[in-house]
């Protein structure tokens, strides 16, 4: 696969198909899990502290189907410009605020995500949440998860399940497009 074909969504389908045919047990135990479906006290997943962190971010298809638009403007946008793909890569060390901080300070990229109907931030949760819903709702499907663990959103989790054939469709279609 070249370079301008690895991008975030690249990483984003491996990883959230990857977790849902993956049967190995996991490693690590997950910290004090919620029973899946049961009522649940615990917060949505959030990133380091920050004034502009949502609370509770809410998954829709329309921020999904926006999300990988924008995955799809950004991927042709780095086949000829290589350095925006370093540039939309979220990068470990960096919460979604500063993703998308640094996603905004581009203009072109700013621009690509905002076609979509999105705003960086928007963008960086979507993805964020979405990855995290993903690969939980994939590890409780190959049986390696018996219950949604605490930081999860179990809502972004009901979603996805809700939703897995249209999302599986979205990313079939991104990758076919790179």
């Amino acid at each position: 696969m070249s370079k301008s074909t690895r991008w975030p969504l690249g990483l984003l389908a491996l990883a959230a198909l990857s977790a849902c045919n993956n049967t190995t047990a996991p490693t690590a135990q997950a910290p004090e899990p919620v029973a899946a479906g049961a009522p649940s006290e615990v917060a949505s997943p959030q990133p380091a502290a920050s004034p502009q962190t949502d609370a509770a971010y809410v998954l829709t298809m329309d921020n999904v189907t926006a999300y990988f638009a924008a995955q799809a403007g950004l991927a042709r946008a780095a086949a000829s410009d290589p350095a925006l793909e370093d540039l939309s890569m979220n990068l470990s060390r960096e919460d979604s605020a500063q993703y998308a901080a640094r996603l905004k300070a581009n203009a072109k990229v700013r621009g690509i995500i905002e076609q979509s109907g999105m705003s960086t931030r928007e963008f960086a949760l979507t993805g964020e949440t979405l990855m995290a819903a993903l690969m939980t709702q994939g590890a409780l499907d190959a049986g390696q998860l018996k219950a949604i663990p605490e930081g999860i959103d179990p809502a972004s989790v009901q979603f996805v399940k809700q939703n897995k054939a249209r999302i599986e469709a979205l990313m079939k279609q991104l990758q076919g497009a790179g």
